[in-house]
């Protein structure tokens, strides 16, 4: 039985929107200027710890702002959170406006 996991692709899991942990890892400690990481965490949460080169935009602002801004260009964009609610619900979203190049 195939694995769903590419440990050495750029790729998502296969047939999924999301990325391993070590994947994420590897676009952090290379700079991948092709990702885009979403902190969905509260403002505080994020002042205290956070991935470098993410951006910030809290669940709760998420939907009353636009995010499209955050959604647009060629970047992969993943979401990340606390849990997999908030970022699989911003994804839902991201992927209901027509951004296909969202993940988690």
């Amino acid at each position: 039985m195939p694995t769903a996991v590419h440990r050495r692709s750029a790729r998502p899991c296969s047939d999924s929107f999301a990325f391993t942990p070590d994947q994420v890892a590897r676009f952090v400690v290379t700079e991948d200027s092709t990702v885009q990481l979403i902190d969905l965490r509260p403002a505080a949460d994020y002042r205290m710890c956070n991935i470098p080169g993410s951006v910030n935009l809290p669940y709760a602002d998420f939907f009353a702002a636009d995010p499209e801004p955050y959604l647009t260009g060629n970047s992969k964009v993943i979401f990340y959170s606390n849990g997999d609610r908030d970022a699989a619900y911003a994804l839902a979203l991201a992927h209901g406006m027509g951004f296909k190049n969202c993940y988690v």
